[in-house]
């Protein structure tokens, strides 16, 4: 049995190290070769030997967090939290491949804040497409709102979840009449371009993001300025969103906006970027006028 257990932890130390190790072979090619190694030096003052010892101990320690919370994601209970809060409530959507243990942490920082009722959206990532996954989300913020009568909800979506808050967003599923349900929304590190490793992604779900491809050609024709306040955060050191443009967006009305240099996964890790999305709802989330 132990032999076992050294077995599993063996492979999927060698799992992590591989997976970072080609991600930031592949961010270091784009890097270089699309002038973004300057803008880290001019906007970050990362020197690219720099920035790349920073990606890969801050992939490394995201992929360990990622998998050791991963089972986590079969018990729903943890991902949901009640009770008074003058906020409205905050639905989490985890990213490609990845189930809602990633917002454990991510959620306990924005309760600080004052945001102490999250739920989260979970949803496979095989065998499905974007957007049967889009009418999940939808029904997911229907759940919500019937849960707390009257209120708006605020989305928090990573990666793949941010594409799905995007789309939520120019779909007709987030407004209640003339009254939108969701009262702001943050991407982290959403592929708003679409991304070139895609193309290596396992399962048709994965692939459909390719950058340019024809999912993202179909969201851009269905765009439209959002109904509420909408922020998009990036990192410069995004190394599954490549090139680094492929995480821009410029839909009139979304708030495009530069993160602290952080894996891409590390982004729903990372306490000052969970900082940030507090202080955005803060700014625009409206208090509740009669908390019981």
């Amino acid at each position: 049995m132990g032999i076992v257990i050294v077995a599993i932890l063996l492979l999927l130390i060698l799992s992590i190290l591989v997976m970072t190790g080609l991600t930031t072979l592949f961010w270091l090619y784009e890097t270089v070769n699309t002038g973004h190694a300057r803008h880290l030096c001019t906007q970050w003052r990362l020197s690219l030997p720099r920035a790349t010892a920073w990606l890969l101990g801050s992939s490394v320690l995201a992929q360990l967090q990622a998998f050791g919370l991963y089972p986590l994601g079969a018990l729903p209970f943890l991902h949901r939290t009640e009770g008074e809060a003058l906020r409205p409530p905050v639905l989490f959507i985890h990213g490609l491949y990845h189930n809602a243990s990633g917002w454990l942490r991510f959620r306990r920082w924005l309760a600080r804040d004052g945001f102490t009722r999250t739920a989260a959206l979970n949803y496979c990532s095989f065998c499905t497409d974007y957007f049967s996954i889009l009418d999940k989300l939808s029904r997911a913020v229907d759940q919500l709102r019937t849960q707390y009568p009257g209120e708006p909800v605020l989305l928090v979506g990573h990666s793949l979840g941010g594409l799905l808050v995007r789309g939520y967003l120019s779909s007709p599923h987030c407004m209640d009449g003339d009254t939108c349900k969701v009262a702001a929304a943050v991407t982290l590190g959403a592929p708003h371009g679409g991304s070139r490793l895609a193309a290596l992604g396992i399962g048709r779900l994965a692939r459909s993001l390719l950058y340019g491809g024809p999912l993202i050609r179909e969201l851009e024709a269905r765009d439209l300025p959002p109904p509420c306040p909408v922020l998009a955060l990036t990192t410069p050191l995004d190394n599954f969103v490549l090139p680094a443009d492929g995480s821009d967006i410029a839909v009139p009305g979304w708030i495009l906006e530069a993160g602290e240099p952080v894996c891409h996964a590390g982004m729903i890790y990372h306490k000052p970027t969970a900082r940030r999305v507090a202080r955005f709802f803060l700014e625009t989330a409206p208090l509740r006028r009669n908390p019981k």
